[in-house]
């Protein structure tokens, strides 16, 4: 049996179905078991599935055991949850959560895949477990990707694995496994790392070693065990300049000793022992 409180122009089309909110307006249900709650100012929904609540305006609900507390939102697909003072968002897929989290209201985001948290404000998820715990404008697209701060904004992440950590704003981070906990940085590759005191830089390759002062940092190293830089551009200085330094070099007796190595090809620079001077094979 359906149960209309009151209101005008409701309209009900299932079994079971609620609108409880006295004056609500301008509803529509169709499904079982679907329930607009509220108060009078729940005006003007949509639902349609099975078991869906909503206590907002303006919304539009699709699917099966959803939960929508604020207004002008859309929700399709299976168990997911917009809270309140969440408005303008919409929420796409299974298991999802977009609400507020301290200053951030979790307004107008987008939210799509399973299992994401989104508690930021008008930033956007899309993939597998996901969670923003905050910010502004940040953007993820990936699987257990994590944005750690409430207050870190203006980043995007796309890969899997990764993380920002705490107040790390204006970064883009592509790859799997890094942690990138400075600013203004671009992190490229698998497992690297960004210390807070690398901002400015751009961290490419894999399992590098943190470089504090670092503009450039190139890794190659084999594990989170085992890092190691093969290439790196300091902002320090020193009365000649910019420091750059970089994996050893190979070493050989004499010049005919590199020019016989056929691992070693055109062009590639190499050191003689005893010698610190840089020699380039023709």
């Amino acid at each position: 049996q359906n149960h209309i409180q009151g209101g005008s122009s409701n309209v009900i089309l299932g079994e079971t179905d609620t609108i409880a909110a006295t004056g609500a307006n301008y509803n529509l249900i169709s499904g079982r078991t679907n329930k607009i709650a509220g108060s009078a100012a729940s005006n003007g929904n949509i639902i349609s599935g099975i078991n869906n609540y909503s206590e907002g305006s303006s919304s539009a609900i699709f699917g099966q055991s959803h939960t929508d507390s604020s207004n002008y939102t859309l929700i399709s697909g299976d168990n997911n949850t917009i809270g309140t003072n969440s408005h303008g968002s919409a929420v796409f897929g299974r298991d999802n959560t977009n609400r507020s989290v301290g200053s951030n209201s979790g307004m107008y985001n987008l939210t799509a895949g399973y299992g994401n948290s989104n508690f930021g404000d008008r930033g956007a998820i899309a993939g597998d477990r996901n969670t923003m715990q905050g910010g502004v404008s940040n953007f993820i697209f990936g699987g257990f990707d994590t944005i750690v701060s409430t207050t870190s904004d203006f980043n995007l992440i796309s890969g899997f694995r990764n993380k920002i950590g705490e107040s790390a704003d204006y970064n883009a981070v592509f790859g799997s496994e890094h942690i990138d906990s400075a600013s203004y940085s671009l992190v490229a590759g698998r497992g690297n790392i960004v210390s807070p005191g690398m901002q400015h830089a751009a961290v490419l390759g894999r399992w590098n070693q943190a470089v504090s002062n670092a503009f450039l940092v190139v890794g190659n190293g084999t594990s989170n065990a085992a890092r190691n830089n093969l290439f790196v551009v300091t902002n320090t200085t020193t009365s000649g300049g910019k420091v750059i330094y970089s994996a050893p070099l190979p070493t050989y007796a004499t010049d005919a000793g590199a020019d016989a190595d056929a691992n070693l090809p055109n062009g590639a620079f190499y050191k003689l022992t005893g010698s610190r001077a840089v020699y380039q094979k023709p």
